[in-house]
């Protein structure tokens, strides 16, 4: 696995939460979303929002792995390995591709 990989795959997760979070009526989510669509009138303003917070959310994960963001407060690098033990990036490769995964798709 490398960097554009392991990223993909961080992407993928937060766009099936958007999606799941969006598609059931039976979670509390669900339930929580339906009270603010009654009250906003826009599902889909309501869900580009929901969007935003969660991609600034993964992103900063993403640049708090990469050593070029803080993580609860403390700023480090970290090394992610396979389960080979090889390494998953070098420094600054995940912060490059969390980038253009997340923001630079989007426009």
């Amino acid at each position: 696995m490398d960097a554009r990989t392991f990223v993909s795959h961080f992407k993928k997760e937060k766009d099936a939460y958007l999606r799941d979070t969006f598609a059931s009526e039976a979670s509390l989510a669900g339930s929580q979303r339906r009270k603010l669509v009654a009250k906003l009138g826009s599902d889909d303003e309501l869900k580009a929002f929901v969007d935003t917070i969660l991609t600034d959310a993964y992103y900063t994960i993403l640049l708090a792995l990469d050593g070029s963001a803080t993580l609860g407060g403390l700023q480090h690098s970290f090394k992610i390995l396979t389960e080979d033990g090889n390494p998953v990036s070098e420094s600054g490769d995940i912060e490059a591709e969390a980038y253009e995964a997340f923001h630079e798709a989007k426009k």
